[in-house]
């Protein structure tokens, strides 16, 4: 702990609830955090205390996290980066890597992955002993369960008629939690598991076959919509080849 005690983290977030939570879990490590409430007080913070790591938050009303992140990057060129965000997707990611972000982390996974991912920033021996495992492990074990249910809300918005899901988000391999944390770039040595690649590989086609299923369904074709959801269906398998997958990967990982 005497190492963690010497390293100070900024925590800059315009939501009081996020910044408490993050200092509670920074500071249980043995961190010494500082928060700032907006961007105005970042900038402020930047130019009077030293830190070691800071994470932003990239919407916020006054001076938004792009601007700190640029800032930040412009005078403390060594400084670690972690833009934590739930607006990550697309452009907004790839904005923020260009400003400078050392990493990014969708603010959904913070609570599960911010800890291992500080302690692998600000002490680059401990990724395989900790980082690794602990994303693995949380992650695959969430994504069977996850997968599994929604497999069975798909075959019940079918037979109902009505469903929440937009077609575009279903088809799309990287909205839910598993397929952000699988395209995520926060863990070093992860690319490097052969499960990595089979699980982005029957990830996406449990996607495609869903979006297909539910395509079906929105044409008017419901009774084929269900017969692809009966338990020799092509979702079926798909979601099960995913969770035999998922739980092998679990199981292969010594936290």
């Amino acid at each position: 702990m005497a190492e963690a005690r010497e390293r100070v983290i900024l925590v800059v977030d315009d939501n009081a609830d996020h910044r408490k939570g993050f200092r509670i879990l920074l500071e249980s490590a043995g961190y010494f955090v500082t928060e700032c409430g907006s961007g105005k007080e970042a900038l402020t913070a930047l130019e009077t205390i030293s830190v070691d790591l800071m994470t932003v938050d990239l919407s916020m009303p006054d001076v938004d996290g792009f601007d700190v992140l640029q800032a930040a990057r412009s005078k403390h060129p060594e400084l670690k980066i972690v833009v934590v965000s739930g607006f990550l997707q697309g452009s907004m990611n790839a904005a923020a890597k260009k400003l400078g972000a050392t990493v990014t982390l969708d603010k959904n996974l913070a609570a599960d992955l911010l800890l291992p991912m500080v302690r692998d920033l600000l002490s680059p021996t401990c990724v395989s002993r900790t980082m690794e495992p602990v994303q693995i492990k949380s992650q695959t074990a969430k994504a069977v369960s996850a997968h599994v249910l929604w497999t069975a809300k798909l075959k019940a918005a079918i037979q109902s008629g009505e469903s929440s899901y937009l077609l575009p988000e279903v088809e799309a391999d990287d909205q839910c939690e598993l397929g952000r944390w699988l395209k995520s770039p926060i863990t070093p040595g992860l690319h490097n598991s052969p499960h990595y690649a089979k699980t982005l590989e029957l990830h996406h086609q449990f996607h495609t076959e869903a979006g297909r299923i539910l395509r079906l369904a929105i044409d008017g074709k419901g009774t084929e919509a269900l017969k692809a959801m009966e338990a020799n269906g092509d979702i079926t398998k798909a979601c099960s080849s995913l969770v035999s997958e998922l739980r092998a990967w679990n199981q292969a990982i010594v936290a």
